[in-house]
């Protein structure tokens, strides 16, 4: 899925930097989608476990955690800039002729990117709705 997800915007940021680093770019990106996935399930597991991952019920210093949060975000970028760089003529020729290509455009990606970020808020009216 990921792979998919850095050729589509590999394509799109190759045409638009026209000569930049695209690889980069698209690793960043797929990093950041990959981010906020991590971030909505810490939030669903939280939500839904009645705030046991809270940070009053952790005792966890707030810049602690924000630290650890970032550095989570660093590593998804490190590992993704290392996998593409070496296999992006790979996950291009196999990706080539992806039907996804055809219908997936970038307004999706931010709108995707979007919901993962506000999933926080989502997941608490979902919980409402559900136990009330």
């Amino acid at each position: 899925m990921f792979d998919c997800l850095f050729q589509i915007l590999y394509f799109y940021y190759e045409r638009r930097e026209k000569g930049g680093d695209s690889v980069w770019t698209a690793s960043f990106y797929v990093s950041v989608i990959q981010f906020l996935l991590f971030y909505s399930i810490v939030n669903f597991i939280d939500v839904f476990s009645n705030g046991m991952l809270s940070i009053r019920n952790l005792n966890v210093n707030r810049n602690i955690l924000k630290v650890a949060f970032l550095g989570v975000g660093f590593v998804f970028y490190a590992i993704n800039l290392k996998k593409y760089r070496k296999k992006c003529n790979d996950i291009i020729a196999k990706y080539k002729n992806d039907p996804s290509k055809k219908w997936f455009r970038i307004w999706m990606f931010m709108l995707l990117m979007a919901v993962l970020f506000f999933s926080p808020v989502l997941w608490s009216l979902l919980h409402k709705a559900i136990c009330s």
